[in-house]
């Protein structure tokens, strides 16, 4: 019989928020002072760790950091001609 685990829902969100907004474990450290490996650990479906409550807590506080702070668009813009730049 196949046991299927269930996350909390703290950790499923967080997931889903780093893969929406194609975050890192190193733009989310930096924004959150949390380490990369305690990051990656969460993020991980092969790890049992589900972060700490004070963990969330700073995830959620810090979000728009996190979210000012990473690397990737979201959104596909399209260049501008330079004519019309001009």
């Amino acid at each position: 019989m196949l046991r299927v685990v269930k996350e909390p829902g703290n950790v499923v969100r967080f997931r889903a928020l780093v893969r929406l907004l194609k975050l890192s474990p190193k733009e989310v450290s930096r924004a959150t002072g949390f380490s990369r490996s305690y990051i990656s650990r969460v993020l991980s479906c092969k790890d049992d760790f589900t972060g700490s409550p004070a963990f969330f807590r700073t995830v959620e506080h810090k979000l728009p950091d996190v979210i000012a702070g990473r690397t990737a668009q979201y959104f596909t813009i399209p260049a501008v001609s330079v004519q019309r730049a001009r």
